[in-house]
């Protein structure tokens, strides 16, 4: 039952930097001279980066969204009921789609999220 995912890089021009989602860790790292800025250890495992906009990077892992800023920081961390599957930014919200079909609406200023309700 053993699965493998894969490490995700994301480089950022502005500042350099490298961020390295690997299992449950992510490093950030300082790309002209390989230091490493910080390192974050996650709840459950690391999926995908979803670079939004020119303020935040969200990194989806499997049951949590986190958001960081450009310079590496922690901004917020949400978690969720079910495996994650989809995530869409929409204005000032992602929208997240788990695995059982449910949305969610989160807050990309606070991470607060709420679930949508199906018509």
């Amino acid at each position: 039952n053993a699965r493998s995912i894969q490490p995700a890089l994301l480089e950022l021009d502005t500042p350099p930097l490298l961020y390295l989602g690997v299992d449950e860790v992510i490093f950030i790292l300082d790309l002209p001279t390989g230091n490493l800025l910080a390192r974050y250890d996650l709840g459950t495992p690391f999926l995908w980066f979803y670079p939004a906009d020119d303020q935040l990077i969200f990194a989806v892992c499997e049951l949590e969204v986190y958001a960081f800023t450009l310079h590496g920081g922690l901004k917020w961390a949400t978690n969720f009921p079910d495996v994650l599957k989809e995530v869409v930014k929409k204005g000032e919200h992602l929208e997240v789609t788990v695995l059982s079909d449910q949305t969610y609406r989160v807050d990309v200023l606070t991470g607060k999220n709420s679930r949508l309700e199906t018509t």
